[in-house]
């Protein structure tokens, strides 16, 4: 049984391109500022026609996808007024416990469980990487929360989702930022990026705090090369980067949701001149 297929990108028919592809990068909680930006770009009509998102990036934009995204906005500032559920959620916890892990899970399939991505209204992918290949995996057909949950799966802290002969974990191993597969598939991009600019202060050696700063200190590279080298590239003029400014944010903790969501809004507000001279261009 099929239900997560990997396209080859290189047979996309540029004829069959999409005309705007909306990029969502991973970072834990602080990718909850996705929500800020989608609510924005629809506020302002901006036609997106293509979603593709890498660990919560895609979890995010996959349950938007779904015509589920404010109820389960809905659903995180419920859990993120209430102290026992966000310190379920916290790195403080879930360096002794897992319920966090299975917490969240169920909130994904709450809202992604028993769709098929094919028949969402817009074209939607995560991405993914096989541990037994070192592939990268483009998850655009089959179960949504499969696709979802394989994209989220970080490694040492979610168990890798073993689906089709394939061992999943999050794709933000080798692409935390996909706007090259936005570019392949869509005629403009838009990628926006929550991950922090800066280097994270570790403050202690706990296992869990080196996982996640070695996380954000790999993410900020791989995204900075890939950005500086598309600087060079003369798609590059069909492309508009957003930064989210999330430093001082931890990974895993979501005390502050509403401040999040507002931090992704203000940050599309400022760039809605840039994304409406894009769609002209």
């Amino acid at each position: 049984m099929t239900n997560i297929i990997s396209d080859k990108v290189g047979i996309i028919n540029p004829k069959k391109k999409k005309k705007l592809a909306l990029v969502l990068g991973g970072g834990a909680a602080m990718a909850i500022a996705h929500i800020g930006v989608l609510q924005v770009l629809e506020e302002n009509k901006i036609p997106i026609d293509a979603i593709i998102g890498t660990s919560m990036g895609a979890a995010i934009g996959g349950i938007y996808a779904s015509g589920n995204l404010k109820k389960f906005t809905k659903d995180l500032l419920i859990l993120s007024k209430s102290k026992l559920k966000s310190f379920l959620f916290s790195t403080r916890f879930m360096r002794i416990n897992i319920n966090s892990i299975k917490l969240f899970s169920s909130l994904i399939k709450r809202y992604a469980d028993n769709i098929k991505i094919e028949d969402l209204s817009i074209s939607f992918t995560a991405i993914a990487v096989d541990l037994k290949t070192g592939d990268e995996v483009f998850l655009n057909k089959g179960s949504l929360d499969k696709a979802i949950l394989a994209s989220i799966s970080i490694p040492g802290i979610f168990k890798p989702i073993k689906y089709n002969n394939m061992l999943l974990v999050d794709g933000g191993v080798i692409d935390p930022l996909p706007f090259e597969y936005g570019m392949k598939i869509a005629k403009k991009v838009i990628a926006v990026n929550v991950s922090s600019i800066r280097v994270p202060e570790n403050k202690n050696s706990h296992m869990l705090n080196v996982i996640t700063n070695s996380i954000e200190i790999m993410t900020n590279r791989m995204i900075k090369l890939a950005r500086d080298l598309s600087l060079h590239n003369p798609e590059n003029k069909k492309m508009l980067f957003i930064q989210i400014d999330t430093d001082q944010r931890k990974l895993f903790d979501i005390y502050n949701i509403s401040k999040l969501i507002e931090i992704g809004r203000k940050a599309t507000e400022k760039e809605i001149k840039n994304i409406n001279k894009l769609l002209k261009n």
